[in-house]
């Protein structure tokens, strides 16, 4: 393993590459923990779900040591704005998706882990010269939050288009959002994401799995803030309008269509308790939070472990 800092004092772990004859179905867990792989869940129905990913992988693995880059300043970028609360719907003004509080079980420890795996959306700019902002993440938190995703843009210039995506981690409230530089995805890639705290509510940091289930590409490192105290009250699957600060402009959402996240699963620090998404609030994007009409992006729970996010503002 190897440690470095970026930026304003965030502790990076990277892990050893393993062998190109790495076998993931026979790998032992000391070879898992020594490589950055996920251990073999302990619960009947996530093993079955990990046995799955790992078969789907046959062929086409390659995990890579991830290089990272600072993308903004220190902002608010990614926490939720004000929210109101009504029969299991969170309205918000920039998130949309699901919410689930790990209160369900009057579980004060937090979550361990949160997992789930979606498809990067393509992006188009709704109308006028402008640009246009979504990302896509997983998360645990709620003002102190441990995420990642992918951030979906489109700029207008005229009548021509520019499109960026690119993937990225964040201690948001804490520290920098860092781009994975080396770590790919494009519209049609299907994502995997696991995040691990390292011991639920008041961890100073975890650890990020990233899988590009398409290409085969793998990640993953160990992230540190000194100081940081984790939220770990709650696991987020969200389709979000991100706000720069610093900037002369206001963002304005990027028309995604839809997205739908899927495996949503939570578990418990503490404990081999797991949660799936069907347990927690949707949430819903609105224009403004007191008027629950003017919806821009909505969030369906789909069964117990899929969430659906559906852009809503203007067509193109």
């Amino acid at each position: 393993m190897n440690q470095t800092k970026i930026g304003s004092g965030i502790k990076i772990t990277t892990f050893e590459k393993p062998p190109a004859d790495f076998d993931l179905h026979s790998a032992k867990p000391r070879d898992l923990l020594r490589y950055g792989l996920p251990s073999v869940p302990r619960n009947a129905s996530e093993k079955k779900r990990h046995q799955d990913f790992v078969r789907a992988l046959v062929g086409k693995f390659e995990y890579i040591e991830p290089e990272f880059k600072i993308r903004a300043p220190k902002s608010d970028r990614r926490l939720k704005k004000k929210a109101v609360v009504s029969e299991g719907i969170d309205n918000t003004g920039n998130w949309c998706g699901c919410q689930l509080p790990a209160s369900v079980v009057d579980e004060m420890d937090g979550f361990q882990y949160v997992t789930g795996e979606f498809t990067v959306p393509n992006v188009s700019a709704p109308a006028a010269p402008f640009q246009y902002l979504s990302s896509h993440w997983i998360g645990l938190g709620q003002t102190n939050i441990l995420q990642a995703g992918v951030e979906c843009d489109a700029i207008l210039k005229g009548n021509k288009q520019h499109l960026d995506f690119y993937t990225w981690w964040e201690f948001a409230n804490v520290a920098e959002l860092v781009e994975i530089t080396n770590f790919h995805s494009s519209p049609g890639d299907m994502l995997q994401l696991l995040i691990c705290s390292d011991n639920g509510n008041g961890s100073q940091g975890g650890t990020i799995y990233l899988t590009n289930r398409i290409s085969g590409l793998s990640t993953s490192f160990g992230v540190e803030y000194p100081g940081a105290t984790l939220d770990a009250n709650f696991a987020e699957w969200i389709s979000e309008i991100p706000t720069e600060n610093r900037v002369a402009y206001v963002p304005v959402l990027s028309d995604f269509g839809q997205v739908y996240y899927s495996s949503c699963v939570a578990g418990l620090a503490g404990g081999e308790t797991a949660l799936t998404s069907s347990d927690g609030n949707v949430v819903n994007m609105l224009l403004d939070v007191n008027d629950p009409t003017s919806v821009r992006c909505q969030g369906y729970q789909l069964g117990e472990q899929v969430v659906r996010a559906q852009y809503l503002g203007p067509i193109p």
